[in-house]
């Protein structure tokens, strides 16, 4: 659930292929895999939506679907 949001989240301001989470609560271990197009703008604006990504809110979604 958590790479299909952020997957959605940073579609929306860059072309990607997907993401990898690697430790949930460290993003420095979350990769983002950008589509060839990417420029460096949009590549920042995807690292911007990472670092801003609110695991509470990603918490509670998994919490009311339970």
């Amino acid at each position: 659930m958590l790479a299909r949001l952020v997957t959605e989240k940073i579609s929306l301001v860059c072309p990607i292929h997907g993401v990898s989470i690697g430790r949930k609560n460290d993003k420095s271990t979350w990769r983002i895999d950008f589509k060839d197009e990417a420029t460096q703008p949009k590549k920042d604006a995807a690292q911007l939506e990472v670092d801003n990504f609110d695991l509470i809110e990603v918490a509670t979604e998994e919490q009311r679907q339970a």
